[in-house]
């Protein structure tokens, strides 16, 4: 891709990847770094794309997989900082923010997929097709995973939790 489409892609998409990145990885520094990675395969890339958001995306979700694939080789384990600021405008601190993280938490210690589920439907409004693209899995899979993931959400929140 060329230089000068690179920077409006990432003027675009940059803070939604960068959120989803921080979401996968709960570390600030990691998903910065593999942001960069994402924007740096765009520059390398010579190809068409049909949908850039969803390709910038998938390319990222691949970069985070590589990164936790090598993590656990390696037995290195970073451990993230509790007080790292909460993306997508949540204010820090407030009700809604805390559920939500222990929201996560849960999904994560069912299956870290649900997680990711959540992060890209919830927070980045992506379709379960984008999604299924985005992970390169099957929409019947996302739909199983959404389904999952709402059984976790009603086990633990009642509606009344957010008003």
């Amino acid at each position: 891709m060329l230089e000068i489409e690179v920077e409006a892609l990432f003027q675009s998409f940059a803070d939604d990847i960068y959120h989803f990145l921080y979401n996968l990885t709960k570390s600030q520094s990691v998903a910065e770094d593999l942001l960069q990675e994402t924007f740096i395969a765009a520059l390398q890339f010579d190809g068409e794309v049909r949908n850039a958001r969803g390709w910038l995306f998938t390319v990222a979700y691949h970069l985070f997989t590589k990164f936790h694939k090598k993590q656990k080789k390696n037995d290195a384990v970073e451990l993230t900082d509790i007080n790292e600021p909460v993306p997508s405008g949540f204010e820090t601190g407030s009700d809604v923010a805390l559920m939500r993280q222990e929201l996560l938490a849960r999904l994560r210690q069912v299956d870290h997929r649900l997680a990711e589920v959540f992060v890209l439907m919830i927070d980045l409004n992506m379709s379960q097709n984008e999604i299924a693209t985005t992970l390169g899995v099957s929409l019947r899979s996302v739909s199983r995973l959404v389904g999952q993931l709402k059984q976790v959400a009603r086990a633990n929140y009642k509606v009344s939790d957010f008003y």
